[in-house]
């Protein structure tokens, strides 16, 4: 095995080893970053990808930061790192010296039995950890003053709408945002066109069906507004008096007929601007530049 930095010195390491204390049956101690090493037999310092590096590096808070999990191997005095890597570069590119790892007890005392345990921990990383969506961070931004944040919540708050609390296909409710990360990409861009969606949605009746606020549906109605801003109220009274004699799974399947080889969303936004340029006599804006043979008489 090529083991990259792993010669340490005796006395630092009985240090580091004597001094650690347990904490959870977890064993951390301040380890000296001269001694932190990789074994590169089950991990690929090539890939290392610096753009990644140089983001971790300015978003660096000592705070937010878990320590590293190391592995000792006593015969070299030294730590070879087996989750953390990229903080161990990060924070000796800082000019630290020594940084906050867990250092795994109980290791086997064969090389390669050991390597082994230690590849195991590696491919483990992040596998019993939740990651964060934006439903999570809804309230934590709201606190911080996202203005994203507060924009979804006063559209919720003035439509009745709340958010979906289950990922898993079809247990959308009504009056439920099925994607909340798209709902905030388009809050990003302003707070008018959002409150013309909800208005849609809710005037048309479509609140109370579960598909009512997917993305298949608020994404179109959003874009129409984007790129038609002078006929916003024209739009909304003509989409409002349109969903109210149709279900929301027939919008989006006039789409897909429509324009079968689109993708999703530009399949439906299509067919809904087609429907829109003949009912209110407007342009077609939406992809124009695309070229796209349209379905309008």
């Amino acid at each position: 095995m090529t083991i990259v930095n792993m010669n340490g010195n005796k006395e630092a390491f009985d240090t580091v080893m004597a001094n650690a204390f347990n904490i959870g049956g977890k064993k951390i101690a301040y380890v000296p970053i001269s001694l932190i090493g990789v074994d590169e037999s089950y991990q690929r310092r090539e890939f290392h990808n610096r753009q990644s590096i140089e983001r971790l590096k300015a978003k660096w808070d000592d705070r937010l930061m878990d320590p590293i999990i190391v592995s000792p191997h006593a015969e070299t005095n030294s730590f070879a790192v087996v989750d953390g890597d990229h903080r161990t570069i990060v924070a000796k590119e800082l000019g630290w010296t020594h940084i906050v790892a867990v250092i795994l007890d109980g290791m086997p005392e064969d090389k390669e039995e050991r390597s082994i345990e230690e590849a195991k921990v590696y491919a483990s990383q992040g596998v019993a950890v939740t990651k964060m969506r934006p439903e999570h961070l809804h309230k934590a931004n709201l606190k911080m003053g996202v203005e994203a944040n507060r924009i979804v919540q006063r559209m919720m708050d003035k439509y009745g709408v709340q958010m979906k609390n289950n990922r898993k296909r079809g247990l959308t409710k009504a009056n439920h945002i099925a994607s909340f990360s798209d709902v905030l990409r388009m809050a990003a861009a302003g707070e008018e066109n959002l409150d013309g969606v909800f208005k849609v949605i809710t005037e048309a009746g479509w609140n109370l069906n579960p598909y009512g606020f997917s993305r298949v549906v608020m994404r179109p109605i959003w874009w129409m507004l984007q790129v038609h801003p002078d006929r916003r109220d024209d739009i909304i009274r003509e989409c409002i008096s349109y969903f109210r004699g149709i279900d929301p799974k027939y919008f989006v399947a006039r789409g897909n007929v429509a324009y079968p080889m689109r993708k999703e969303i530009e399949r439906i936004t299509l067919a809904l601007e087609d429907y829109l340029c003949e009912k209110l006599d407007m342009p077609i804006e939406y992809l124009k530049d695309k070229n796209i043979e349209r379905n309008i008489a």
